[in-house]
């Protein structure tokens, strides 16, 4: 831009400088115009000669001619000319030879004597115009320079410098760990657009690094849930398989317990009756394994109650202390406003002694043992992580120890049966899975925290009551059930059974009871049955028929031809009458096989003196 002005600037001074001259030989003309004109007038060549003199003083005249009125020339100079290399420059853009004339008229006469002509060389004329402006230009380009030369310096230095700096900093950024970086003062304190974007690249390198975060908590949230939803997947089909495996065995036991209960032992000898009394110990053995299992697959028959945690701790502490011995320091603590939990109290008598149990067994050579109960509140994320967990108020029961603690690995199967790290012949490995199966069973929840050599603590969530802490849940607490008589003499007793040995076990004990006796293996010819009898006094209904229809199935139609019928249940597992609560239904009783005479005897008692219900 200074070049084009400059050389706009040259034009113009060009010009001007032209009609300055121009004006200025015109003058010089006019003034010699009265020799050359005397000259002319008088056609005398030596006074013409002598007015050229006169013109000749003038460098930059190179001609100079004086001609009459018939053009015929009275004098001529012509300066030698040798051309400069500005002279064979300039016919680029100009000519370098220009002339110029005036006519001579006679001041007496007025009348045109002739002419006068002169060739100026412009070069000459304009030399003093050449050398400003060459000085002129050459100063703007030596300006020019300079100032180019400061504004790449600030260029460079305000911005190709930073950028570069900018730019090898993010060749340099990690993308799987972006890391925003300091700002040199220099652009830091500078706030242009390179400012701007190396504050944007930081901001976006911010964002990221809290994106990548997100997407591994995220993503380390999914394998976690993913895993508890497969441990909980194992641990459902585990539950399903025990729970059939139990039943099939509980009929089993229930076939072997009911024989040997008939044998009639004062015909015995000691050693027959001392094996006898084996044989029947081995069976309750068994069906108290049986029953553990049940309670690890939710299928255990729950009597839930109203618990004060306080209470209820200082009841525990009786009778676990002496069960833990005197090498552990064993405390207790309950929050004064802790809410009442709506749980079984035996299955949670049990659960917690299990926990109480392990921590002990973790902490051989003494340890502090601590048991608690306070309020907690599980949100929506937190339960969205577990299986079945509702949010809500809850009661949380911990068990810690300051024990051996365990690896992830073994809290990754430490509720799945007979998994266990003591050694062969210390643990069945049931008890924490028991604790499992009667928290999900109770809609409560389980959790394990432990780390190795530091300790273990077991938080066991059940669900807050809303009900007044000194009611009782209507049909859910199983009523009291006092000794029997064993004289059934003109009862009538219906029994449907699928199992044939298991029917003909309770045949045979109540027979023994002088009770009338009709049994069926199918639900469908008891119904046809009652459409065509008379009205039997007590209808004992195995919960699970091979059948289409199942024992609350039967209950259902034989309560309807048999108005005021009183229903036993029987089965070697209570999923069926339960429902999805696992809880009993009003008025319901069950006898859970193996179930012995004796309590066979006592629930046909309460059928007939307490229950007044169908």
């Amino acid at each position: 831009m200074g070049l084009v002005t400059g050389c706009i600037q040259i034009v113009q001074d060009y010009r001007t400088q032209t009609k300055r001259d121009e004006t200025f030989i015109q003058s010089i003309l006019q003034i010699s115009s009265s020799g050359a004109a005397e000259a002319a007038f008088q056609l005398d060549s030596d006074l013409a000669a002598e007015a050229i003199k006169s013109l000749m003083i003038y460098d930059f005249m190179f001609q100079v001619r004086i001609s009459d009125e018939r053009g015929a020339v009275l004098a001529e100079v012509r300066r030698a000319f040798e051309p400069s290399l500005l002279d064979r420059l300039t016919p680029l853009f100009s000519k370098p030879f220009r002339n110029y004339s005036i006519d001579l008229t006679n001041q007496s006469t007025r009348l045109n004597v002739g002419t006068l002509e002169v060739m100026v060389n412009q070069n000459t004329l304009l030399s003093d115009f050449y050398s400003r402006s060459v000085r002129s230009m050459l100063s703007g380009l030596l300006k020019n320079l300079i100032l180019t030369l400061i504004l790449l310096n600030l260029f460079y230095v305000t911005l190709s410098r930073p950028l570069s700096w900018l730019a090898e900093k993010l060749n340099r950024v990690d993308p799987r760990q972006p890391e925003p970086f300091d700002l040199p003062g220099s652009i830091g304190k500078a706030e242009n657009e390179v400012t701007m974007v190396a504050l944007s690249a930081n901001s976006i390198l911010a964002a990221s690094r809290k994106h990548l975060q997100e997407l591994e908590e995220a993503n380390s949230k999914a394998l976690k849930l993913d895993e508890k939803l497969r441990q909980s997947e194992r641990l459902s089909v585990v539950g399903q398989l025990v729970g059939g495996v139990a039943h099939d065995y509980n009929n089993i036991l229930a076939i072997i317990l009911g024989n040997l209960e008939l044998v009639r032992p004062e015909r015995l000898t000691q050693a027959e009756r001392k094996a006898l009394e084996r044989a029947r110990s081995t069976v309750i053995r068994g069906a108290d394994l049986a029953a553990q299992l049940l309670v690890f697959s939710r299928k255990q028959p729950l009597a839930p109650s109203i618990i004060l945690a306080g209470d209820f701790l200082q009841e525990l502490h009786k009778f676990s202390r002496p069960v833990l011995g005197e090498q552990h320091e064993f405390n207790f603590a309950a929050d004064p406003d802790v809410w009442p939990c709506l749980a079984d109290k035996r299955q949670l008598e049990a659960a917690l002694l299990n926990l109480t149990i392990n921590a002990s067994h973790a902490t051989p050579k003494g340890g502090k043992i601590l048991i608690e109960c306070f309020n907690a509140r599980l949100d929506a994320e937190y339960c969205a992580t577990e299986d079945t967990l509702e949010p809500g108020d809850y009661v949380c029961f911990r068990v810690s120890d300051t024990g051996e603690g365990m690896s992830e690995t073994v809290m990754s199967h430490a509720f799945e049966p007979y998994f266990t790290t003591k050694p062969e012949g210390e643990g069945s490995g049931l008890g924490l899975s028991m604790v499992y199966g009667f928290a999900k069973q109770s809609g409560g929840h389980v959790k394990i925290h432990s780390q190795e050599n530091v300790g273990t603590r077991v938080e066991l969530y059940l669900p807050r009551s809303e009900q007044e802490a000194d009611g009782q849940i209507p049909g859910m607490a199983h009523p009291h059930i006092a000794a029997g008589r064993e004289n059934l003499s003109g009862k009538r007793i219906l029994v449907v059974e699928d199992h044939p040995d298991v029917l003909e076990v309770v045949k045979d004990h109540l027979e023994t009871m002088q009770a009338t006796v009709i049994t069926f293996t199918s639900g469908q010819d008891a119904i046809a049955y009652a459409q065509n009898n008379t009205p039997v006094d007590i209808a004992i209904l195995d919960v699970i028929l091979t059948d289409s229809m199942n024992g609350p199935d039967v209950k259902e139609v034989l309560s309807q031809l048999w108005p005021g019928l009183k229903t036993v249940f029987m089965s070697g597992y209570s999923e069926g009458i339960l429902g999805e609560t696992g809880r009993f239904d009003q008025n319901t009783i069950l006898l859970q096989k193996p179930f012995s005479r004796q309590r066979l005897v006592e629930v046909l008692t309460q059928l007939n003196e307490v229950c007044d219900g169908p």
